[in-house]
């Protein structure tokens, strides 16, 4: 078979074993919504949405005997795997995968056992589905026509992780082969996935504001992510009580935040909004302005008020180019009052008088 359904077979097999195992552990603990739950979305998620288009040939050109063989092998298990949730319909299909003997039924059919799950292919295959779910976004949040192939890169600690498995995301994400570098891409477009970054070159030039917006929001969620976790690893019964892997999982998802974290501040710190020194701006450093707020991470110039004669003032602050949900007012020097705004708080804005 080919490179990508040799890839795809595998990672489907190894997938399928790790979720019967998970529905016969469901079926003895008597909980048939869940297995049902867990079947299903082996089928939608996992066998239609990707395995089928891994797998799928160019226009016009016939599936290869293996990969097809694979495939209606795998069909089979998956119609098994149903049968005790809809068994006429996945009784008609399964005879009609291939001529079955007189009196041959999927009733007496053996059903799927547990075997042993590769959990080192399965995390490969999860990042990559990662990645090429990002790429997707950002080619649609920028309009581009999935006709357009978009230069690709990853900076990584592991880059033969990706070797044998970057066919699958150009195709199933239109991308050029997958570029490893050892610095930040600039003018690219980045996200992370664990602890890789990724960087896309866009055939566009970047709307600088709302790519701000993007990352400071991205940033935002994964502080909370974070926050989260953190909570769960404070909780003494949970450290003691939890099985060993569980509080593992967690830990990890806990360095992979840090990481996620910092690399999205660096694309952030990237993208500050610099004035040019022929630009006037309320927030700059200039003794003849009333108000010498500096630019700060996170903090772009807003509109600068009339400024009464006791120096009180108001701006209006601007998150990612965009009014945060109306203006407040900073408090003359001398005053105890704080500006609250996180953009604010980030850049550790003072109050001026």
């Amino acid at each position: 078979a080919p490179p990508l359904g040799t890839a795809a077979v595998l990672w489907f097999e190894a997938k399928m074993t790790a979720t019967v195992a998970e529905v016969l552990d469901h079926f003895s603990k008597f909980r048939i919504s869940d297995a049902l739950h867990a079947a299903y979305k082996l089928i939608w998620d996992d066998f239609c949405a990707n395995f089928l288009e891994i797998i799928k040939p160019d226009y016009g050109q016939p599936i290869d005997p293996e990969t097809y063989e694979a495939t209606v092998r795998i069909f089979e298990k998956l119609m098994a795997l149903m049968h005790p949730f809809m068994p006429f319909i996945t009784e008609e299909i399964w005879q009609n995968l291939r001529q079955r003997a007189e009196g041959e039924s999927l009733c007496r059919a053996e059903y799927p056992v547990v075997g042993r799950v590769n959990e080192q292919l399965l995390a490969d295959f999860e990042i990559i589905f990662e990645v090429i779910s990002k790429v997707r976004e950002i080619r649609s949040s920028k309009g581009l026509s999935p006709k357009i192939e978009l230069p690709l890169f990853v900076k990584t600690a592991t880059p033969d992780r990706f070797t044998p498995l970057q066919g699958i995301i150009q195709k199933l994400a239109n991308t050029s082969a997958l570029t490893v570098v050892t610095e930040e891409v600039d003018g690219a477009t980045a996200f992370v996935v664990k602890a890789d970054k990724f960087f896309v070159e866009l055939a566009e030039e970047i709307d600088v504001e709302a790519e701000i917006e993007r990352l400071m929001s991205e940033i935002a969620y994964q502080q909370g992510f974070l926050k989260a976790v953190d909570a769960k690893l404070a909780n003494e019964k949970f450290v003691q009580h939890a099985k060993p892997d569980v509080v593992e999982r967690e830990r990890q998802k806990k360095a992979d935040a840090e990481s996620k974290i910092q690399s999205l501040q660096e694309a952030l710190n990237q993208l500050k909004v610099e004035t040019t020194p022929d630009e006037k701006s309320p927030f700059s450093a200039d003794d003849s302005d009333p108000c010498p707020h500096r630019l700060g991470a996170g903090h772009v110039p807003g509109i600068q008020n009339d400024w009464p004669p006791d120096r009180d003032h108001a701006h209006v602050h601007l998150s990612g180019g965009r009014p945060h949900g109306g203006r407040h007012e900073h408090a003359r020097r001398g005053d105890d009052k704080k500006c609250g705004h996180y953009a604010c708080q980030q850049a550790k804005h003072r109050d001026y008088g």
